[in-house]
């Protein structure tokens, strides 16, 4: 069996093609990774904010309390 010229040809441009896609694909993927390490990032950097602040709010707590106190010690 013998394939014509025309084969040959469509053979190298769906070959052509397949890489394309293929590396679309990995493209798409490569970039979705790193929306989702973009996400994981600031949802870190969000914790952190919070238990910065929370331990912000106990520390004033505790300087209140210390100035309010008749005897000037801590009070816990």
């Amino acid at each position: 069996m013998t394939f014509g010229n025309n084969s040959l040809v469509l053979y190298k441009v769906m070959n052509e093609k397949l890489n394309h896609c293929s590396e679309m694909v990995e493209l798409l993927r490569t970039h979705l990774s790193e929306k989702h390490s973009f996400r994981l990032e600031w949802g870190i950097i969000a914790l952190i904010a919070v238990e910065v602040l929370i331990a912000h709010n106990l520390w004033v707590q505790k300087i209140l309390l210390y100035t309010s106190s008749k005897d000037g010690h801590w009070k816990f």
